[in-house]
């Protein structure tokens, strides 16, 4: 059973979570904030009804001498680990995207998890690692656009295909939760089985060729006769964002996918 953590620790998680830069500031604002207080001076009591006051006044000025050097202290530890967490994201993903296939075989699985909600975070959704567990947990990251969200399990399998089993476990994840959307990554690949049971459901299963496909979208150099500006999504009117496909016949191709999606799911074909 998870320890229950204190105000220091939840400052630190919260600040991991936000850019670095966002959890300076408000190390700096809270410090100035608290430090106010601290150096308030109370007026000392002139009769036995303003005593009760000046005790409260010096009490809350002790406690904010304390809080101005221990709520900015936490929120800098975060964005200190929010910093190297993010460069370490910004090296797997510039990696992948060089060489996708040797980057993915070669990971750990912590690297390869990384690496998939980096991905996800290039594409536009705000990504929470969940630490799901270790190398075989739960849910491992939930990405959020919008609001929809998405339960991601990452398999760091390359010589054994994912089971059935592993996508029965999320989609049950999935309807506890109410989450639209899952989705199965695995460096491999997934068993006929594990293929059949998503189909109809909300289940999008991203093998090794299809994440490879998508890291390689993000390489600078577009293909010829792409055109300049993305179109309209024929089905709701809003603008369209290259996407990869997951599976179905034309996985690990890029097309033009609704920028609303999972709430709209229209799509173009590229070119």
């Amino acid at each position: 059973m998870r320890r229950r953590a204190g105000l220091f620790e939840d400052l630190i998680e919260i600040a991991v979570r936000l850019p670095w830069a966002v959890s300076v500031a408000l190390a700096g604002a809270l410090y100035i904030l608290f430090h106010v207080f601290a150096s308030a001076a109370a007026v000392h009591p002139t009769n036995a009804s303003e005593l009760g006051v000046f005790a409260s006044r010096q009490l809350l000025s002790t406690i904010a001498s304390f809080l101005q050097y221990l709520l900015p202290l936490a929120l800098l530890v975060g964005a200190g680990a929010s910093f190297a967490r993010r460069r370490h994201n910004a090296v797997l993903l510039a990696d992948g995207t060089a060489d996708p296939a040797r980057s993915i075989s070669a990971l750990s699985w912590q690297d390869f998890e990384r690496l998939v909600g980096a991905s996800f975070e290039r594409d536009g959704f705000a990504v929470t690692h969940t630490g799901g567990g270790g190398a075989d947990g739960g849910v491992d990251l939930v990405l959020t656009k919008g609001r929809e969200s998405t339960l991601v399990q990452c398999k760091q399998w390359r010589a054994q295909k994912v089971g059935v089993r592993t996508v029965r476990e999320l989609y049950g994840v999935m309807a506890a939760r109410g989450a639209a959307h899952g989705i199965v990554v695995s460096a491999g690949d997934f068993t006929p089985d594990a293929r059949k049971f998503v189909s109809g459901r909300n289940i999008d299963l991203l093998n090794g060729s299809a994440l490879a496909a998508m890291l390689g979208k993000f390489d600078n150099a577009k293909p010829a006769g792409l055109p300049a500006d993305p179109p309209a999504c024929p089905r709701c009117g809003s603008r369209m964002v290259e996407r990869v496909a997951r599976k179905g016949s034309i996985a690990g191709q890029v097309f033009w996918g609704c920028e609303t999606f999972p709430r709209c799911r229209g799509g173009l074909p590229m070119g």
